[in-house]
């Protein structure tokens, strides 16, 4: 239930609707939107969110963290090739 082909050949067609959306942008979790959680509080957001509003304590509790407390979910292999090489530091 949920997942199908749209008429548009696209996978994430309208039919397919995220169980959880950030609570600052009101984004889905869909597949299209990248998301982030916070290392510290394990709070997660839209990546769009932390870039338009800039803030060093987490949008949803207030734990502070810092740059390397986010982490991508889904992230290319790029992307995660970077994190195992800031874990490994």
């Amino acid at each position: 239930a949920g997942v199908s082909v749209s008429t548009s050949g696209s996978y994430w067609g309208r039919a397919t609707r995220g169980r959880w959306m950030c609570p600052v942008t009101r984004e889905e979790t869909n597949g299209k939107t990248p998301f982030v959680f916070l290392w510290r509080c394990g709070c997660v957001f839209a990546e769009k969110a932390l870039r338009e509003v800039p803030s060093k304590a987490c949008l949803s509790c207030g734990a502070a963290f810092v740059a390397d407390d986010v982490i991508k979910l889904c992230a290319t292999a790029k992307e995660e090739e970077g994190a195992r090489a800031r874990m490994d530091a």
